[in-house]
């Protein structure tokens, strides 16, 4: 395989690894309120859902794909803090539960009420099977999935985009739709997603343009794909009053796409939401027995309690998850992007400093979340 050819995919590597079928709604919430203003408000998205993860990547790059290194300037028992709490939030605690909400969702547009504790038990069983024989599963699942997934929302954003609509006007002003952007983006989790998964795409084959090439390629990808799915509901907003997020795409679907369309489309959202769970399940259990338990239990019995957490927390509604979230994304995350940022920093000019500009950020953003 040539440079190129490696280059681009990489690129087309990066693209997939952040987006995760939950990160399909953010845009569209965007578009939702955004309407005749929505670039003010997807500028925000893009800084904070593709340029902030895409520099946690080129912050991982100057660390080889290292997480412990990276965040032991924070010191040992920090960094150790830290991980595990993010761990938490791309697992069993919000990202797994986010899958399957929205998975639960498109199921329920699709085929009527389903109720949720039966479906927490029978999908929990079914992830903790597939998940067991992950490595097979994902290939064939992956090879499949991806395309679909990326034909659906091409679709979808085509007949968004060409069907006549009248966008309609919001007394929003333009600072506070980017604001919205700005901060709905943590939501998306992919800075903490560029922590831990940027080491399955780095090498030490490539180099440094290869890397920063692949890099433009994944990020334009993703903002392309964003900016689409965000107008496509700005133009349909009227079609989206009152329909909460996670709702979002299925209303949309069915409406520009028909019925057929529409349940093709939900169908593979769902199994990508399905396979991103899979991923992230195996990710934390291994996480969970190896560093929280020493090898003390087995994988499997790991695995089947990351989904135990997961299918408790379903039970507090995506809404109710959401609203739990965001503060606490609003409090931590501006820390984690002043680490990623000093972390560059420290390899390209050796700048130490580290400890004390992370936490008076954390506690920054501690107190304007108490005033505000």
């Amino acid at each position: 395989m040539n440079t190129i050819v490696k280059t681009i995919s990489m690129g087309f590597a990066l693209f997939a690894m952040f987006f995760g079928a939950g990160n399909l709604l953010f845009p569209l919430s965007i578009g939702q309120v955004g309407l005749d203003k929505n670039i003010f408000a997807m500028a925000g998205l893009i800084i904070t859902a593709v340029g902030v993860p895409f520099l946690g990547v080129a912050a991982m790059m100057l660390f080889r794909g290292n997480v412990d290194s990276f965040f032991n300037r924070l010191g040992k028992y920090p960094a150790f803090l830290v991980i595990t709490a993010i761990m938490g939030l791309i697992g069993p605690f919000y990202a797994i539960p986010r899958c399957m909400l929205l998975t639960y969702t498109a199921l329920e547009h699709s085929f009527g009420v389903i109720p949720l504790t039966a479906y927490v038990v029978v999908g929990g069983l079914v992830l903790y099977v597939l998940t067991i024989s992950q490595k097979r599963l994902l290939a064939v699942l992956g090879s499949i999935l991806t395309p679909l997934l990326l034909l659906s929302i091409t679709v979808f954003i085509y007949q968004g985009l060409t069907v006549p609509a009248q966008i309609s006007h919001t007394a929003q002003s333009a600072g506070s739709l980017f604001k919205h952007g700005f901060v709905v983006g943590y939501q998306t989790l992919d800075l903490l997603a560029a922590f831990f998964f940027s080491r399955y795409i780095i090498s030490g084959e490539q180099s440094k343009k290869q890397g920063v090439v692949a890099a433009i390629i994944g990020a334009a990808l993703l903002g392309i794909v964003y900016t689409g799915l965000s107008f496509v509901a700005a133009k349909h907003a009227p079609l989206l009053i009152n329909v909460p997020p996670e709702e979002l795409l299925p209303r949309l679907s069915m409406a520009l796409l028909g019925p057929v369309g529409g349940l093709v489309a939900i169908l593979t959202v769902a199994l990508a939401c399905l396979t991103t769970a899979i991923t992230l399940s195996a990710v934390f259990a291994d996480y969970l027995k190896e560093k929280i338990f020493i090898n003390r239990i087995s994988y499997k019995a790991s695995l089947g309690f990351t989904l135990v957490i997961a299918g408790v927390i379903c039970h507090v509604g995506f809404g109710k998850l959401l609203a739990f979230m965001v503060p606490l994304l609003q409090i931590c995350y501006p820390a984690l992007i002043l680490l990623t940022i000093l972390n560059i920093f420290y390899k390209m000019q050796n700048f130490k400093p580290v400890k004390m500009p992370v936490t008076a950020a954390f506690l920054v953003g501690l107190c304007a979340h108490f005033i505000y």
